[in-house]
């Protein structure tokens, strides 16, 4: 038995840890391989890359703060089960393990901790860690539980986005002024007359701003296919016609890139948000159907909203007019 604090177990390194708290145990679980990386950024490799076995620890402790004592019951059930085809590739199933401590009494404020040491292939995409400790509930022997469930490794499949914005008010050689860059009203140092502002300096207000979208396959030599949840995304609703934009297999490296403009948008008092959400699974170039191995990858993407303070009490803003969405153009280049 370990009566280890929680924050002790939380805090020994930087490694990602998964908490629960189930029915009455708080749990938490963290997984590293042997040389202490943590295993969400396991890769997956390919064959020509020496994908092979790798050793993993995971690590879990479960800690009774319930204000009263709680009996750890056994055979309930494995105390660790891993899945998914980096594990059970090698064991034509779920690896299952037991833990120390079951079938005794966990103090209220006790905390016992186990470890295991798993192999695990990385040829396949992914593995999943599940951690059931069950506990007593009432003297009635009804049961409570700590829960923990993490999904590890990063899918060879990977695609990268990108959202641009340009508020298109003629400046910079007619490109425009990065949304960002844009300045509210402001009493500048020209207009201020012995210590008095005299007038301000402002922007046109209403002005077209353009979302400028991409996203690039970068699966090795794979083709994806597009979900069609994929979307962008303006003031949180989708664009028109969102579903052309992402209908297509694209190959390696190839960037695929679309514009929005969000028509009389008054820029004096916001910019509005927009987000590129995207899922690829990737395409087997032999037989053209979906890689069970590859699965699949996502990116999502966020252009933040920009927010401007008041403009200076001498300033007025125009008064914004009605937006209105218009799909300008879709385009893809290698």
């Amino acid at each position: 038995m370990k009566t280890l604090l929680l924050l002790a177990f939380l805090g020994a390194s930087a490694i990602n840890t998964v908490s629960g708290s189930g029915d009455c145990l708080t749990t938490s679980t963290r997984c590293v391989t042997d040389d202490g990386r943590d295993c969400r950024w396991i890769k997956q490799l390919r064959g020509y890359e020496k994908c092979g076995l790798e050793s993993i620890t995971i690590s879990s402790q479960w800690c009774n703060f319930t204000g009263k004592d709680r009996t750890i019951y056994e055979d309930q059930g494995p105390a660790l089960k891993i899945t998914g085809p980096a594990a059970t590739s090698l064991n034509n199933g779920p690896l299952t393990y037991s833990a120390d401590g079951l079938g005794r009494v966990l103090r209220n404020g006790e905390c016992d901790e186990e470890q295991w040491e798993a192999t695990i292939n990385t040829c396949k995409p992914f593995f999943n860690y599940e951690v059931n400790i069950f506990a007593s509930k009432t003297e009635s022997k009804q049961q409570c539980r700590g829960y923990n469930y993490a999904r590890q490794m990063k899918s060879i499949c990977a695609v990268d986005s990108n959202i641009g914005c340009m508020v298109l008010d003629g400046k910079n050689g007619g490109e425009g002024t990065p949304c960002k860059e844009v300045q509210r009203c402001l009493i500048t140092e020209d207009d201020i007359v012995n210590g008095v502002s005299r007038q301000c300096t402002c922007p046109e207000c209403i002005q077209d701003v353009r979302y400028d979208f991409e996203y690039t396959n970068l699966t090795r030599d794979q083709n994806l296919k597009l979900d069609p949840w994929s979307s962008a995304k303006i003031r949180w609703q989708k664009v028109q016609n969102n579903k052309d934009y992402f209908s297509t297999e694209f190959p390696f490296q190839r960037r695929q890139r679309f514009s929005v403009t969000e028509s009389n948008v008054d820029v004096c008092n916001l910019i509005p948000a927009a987000s590129l959400s995207l899922v690829g699974y990737v395409i087997d170039r032999n037989t053209n159907k979906l890689n069970e191995d590859f699965r699949y990858c996502n990116t999502y993407n966020v252009f933040q909203r920009v927010n401007f303070p008041p403009s200076h009490p001498n300033c007025l803003d125009p008064q914004p007019r009605r937006s209105a969405r218009v799909a300008r153009d879709g385009s893809d280049e290698d």
